[in-house]
């Protein structure tokens, strides 16, 4: 979808230099926000509105900026009923409700904050990101209205039987209530009101226990979830639900699959090996991030053709992509044949400073030791070529990135070299690099 980036006034520039760096959690006054995920998402599908994520964390400036000169602006009001508002807020802090905030964000691949998001209810796609001035806002949230299937007719009688149902509960008219929801419990419907009527039922005060095993097939998708965090906290207590976590690899809810793959690399990492050219398919990032820091837990070389074929379709150049490259880094590291060092050795002689070059280089001793003597050399002359380009002229906090790779290179050289070689120069520039380069080669050569 397009995206522009949110212009600022330069006010706003200078404002975000003294804002503080702590932040309430509550939501902006000004639009209509909801806190809780599903209660949004069932309000849009119902309304037939497209949904809003406007997702921030503690110490943002920038969402504070967008906060003042966007969310709380009178001009916004119009759009205030044109979509259901959720706020998504992360302190980092590891507690429930910011775990609970994580979940929402890895749904909508949101990874950088603040961010901000129009959204189709039903399939979750992405319809439109917020840029531009306030007329192009305004805009965006008229055209996704345009977007969003409008509900059918019978939800007027559904959602008149949902709160009659929540009325009785209130009253603790129990028996009526449950004659209200098994009928909506059983059904099939797009709006979401049969998984809203089977979680008032498991909450009834005489509702019978369900068994971790029999959660992990419910059809509402939260359920799911709350289910695999269940299992993933303690595998070892619930052996009987092991058969059900391999086919949730490939759940319709990709953050279900996730949640998955994490269980069962916990449980039992093999698992996750045959499947792993099927499972490296999946074209959401964090997934392949997840299951190839499985497959390298799990050490198994039937794995590395995947993880082969993966990593010669990377583009180092694409953002967001880091931290899967470095998962598919270590996983050729514990899983790699011999021909996992040329594999390594365009991503080791990039001389990319964002960790993935350094990352390769850091491997490549480990897999050299896993495969023997011809293992090293192979490494070795990888390594020789990987000495990145001295770039001069910088101040010495910009020179510190190449000089931290140029190091490693050096380190992962003495390494296989049994600890010995020349002294690193206390300067990185063309000429220490290219002495240094004439040093090592001898003893590179050496190696056999």
């Amino acid at each position: 979808m397009p995206r522009l980036a949110f212009a600022l006034l330069p006010s706003v520039v200078a404002l975000a230099l003294v804002l503080p760096a702590a932040r309430a959690q509550e939501p902006v006054a000004g639009p209509p926000w909801k806190r809780d995920y599903q209660e949004a998402r069932r309000e849009a599908l119902r309304t037939g509105r497209p949904l809003f994520v406007y997702a921030t964390q503690a110490g943002s400036p920038e969402g504070e900026i967008f906060e003042r000169e966007v969310l709380t602006q009178a001009d916004l009001e119009p759009a205030y009923q044109t979509a259901v508002w959720l706020w998504v807020w992360r302190d980092l802090s590891g507690s429930e409700s910011d775990k609970a905030a994580e979940r929402v964000a890895l749904r909508f691949g949101i990874e950088i904050y603040p961010e901000h998001v129009l959204v189709d209810p039903a399939s979750l796609a992405e319809i439109a990101r917020l840029a531009g001035d306030m007329k192009d806002v305004l805009k965006a949230f008229q055209d996704a209205v345009s977007k969003i299937k409008k509900p059918a007719d019978s939800v007027k009688a559904l959602s008149a039987k949902m709160a009659k149902a929540r009325e009785l509960i209130a009253a603790g008219s129990v028996p009526q209530a449950r004659a209200e929801l098994e009928p909506l419990a059983k059904g099939k419907d797009p709006y979401d009101f049969a998984n809203e009527a089977r979680s008032l039922l498991r909450g009834l005060p005489d509702a019978p226990a369900v068994k971790l095993e029999d959660r992990l097939e419910d059809p509402d998708p939260e359920i799911r979830l709350a289910a695999l965090d269940e299992f993933a906290a303690n595998p070892r207590g619930a052996p009987e639900a092991f058969g059900k976590l391999p086919p949730m690899m490939q759940d319709p809810d990709r953050l279900v699959r996730l949640r998955a793959v994490d269980a069962v690399r916990k449980a039992a990492p093999k698992d996750i090996s045959g499947k792993a050219l099927e499972l490296l398919k999946d074209p959401w990032i964090p997934f392949r991030t997840a299951v190839l820091r499985a497959l390298r837990e799990a050490r198994d070389p039937e794995a590395f053709p995947a993880i082969a074929a993966l990593t010669k379709s990377f583009d180092l150049t694409k953002k967001g992509q880091v931290e899967m490259v470095k998962a598919a880094i270590e996983a050729i590291s514990t899983c790699g044949d011999a021909s996992a060092i040329e594999l390594l050795r365009p991503i080791a002689q990039a001389g990319r400073l964002d960790g993935t070059s350094k990352h390769a280089v850091d491997a490549l001793p480990l897999l050299a030791r896993r495969l023997g003597d011809k293992g090293a050399a192979a490494a070795a002359r990888v390594l020789l070529e990987s000495f990145p380009k001295a770039a001069e002229g910088l101040p010495p906090a910009d020179l510190e990135p190449t000089m931290g790779l140029a190091q490693a290179v050096h380190l992962g050289l003495a390494n296989l070299n049994r600890g010995k070689g020349p002294d690193f120069p206390a300067e990185w520039t063309a000429a220490t690099r290219e002495a240094l380069h004439a040093e090592w080669k001898p003893l590179v050569d050496k190696m056999k």
